[in-house]
């Protein structure tokens, strides 16, 4: 009997992938081993190359360059690694969040101040730290079909 399977990526509330996969439903079993050994693997990689680059993987914009102010004040020009707690949140450190449950996965950080990068405010500029490319969608469906033609 086909059955159908959501793909859907939000950030920040917004969706960046909906898609609908159709499947035997003999294939829709516990992802748990999928979203563990390969996706939050891939999202972690990408995430640290993310930082490494300053914002700017695979076509998307670099993060906005820190003022000339906060330069002097912090002694360097590399946004967000100041103590780096940020960018090891999504590598599995403190505050980094990484639920998995049978059907579904949410990855992302709880640390306090990234809603502030990620959104930008009216005093700091927008450098969005929770980002997936189109390349990385296409790797992470190619992942999911692999995965469900066994």
């Amino acid at each position: 009997m086909p059955g159908s399977i959501d793909i859907k990526f939000e950030i920040d509330g917004e969706a960046v992938l909906d898609r609908r996969l159709l499947i035997s439903e003999s294939r829709m079993k516990d992802w748990r081993p999928l979203m563990r050994d390969q996706i939050l693997p891939e999202l972690r990689t990408f995430e640290q190359a993310v930082f490494d680059s300053g914002g700017s993987m695979d076509s998307m914009e670099a993060w906005a360059p820190l003022s000339p102010s906060t330069i002097k004040r912090k002694g360097h020009g590399r946004p967000l690694i100041d103590t780096t707690a940020l960018m090891r949140s999504f590598q599995g450190g403190s505050g980094g969040i990484s639920v998995i449950s049978r059907a579904e996965m949410v990855f992302g950080t709880a640390v306090r101040y990234a809603i502030f990068h990620q959104r930008g405010t009216r005093r700091m500029a927008r450098r969005p730290v929770l980002r997936i490319s189109t390349r990385m969608q296409g790797q992470i469906t190619a992942l999911l079909a692999r995965w469900l033609r066994g």
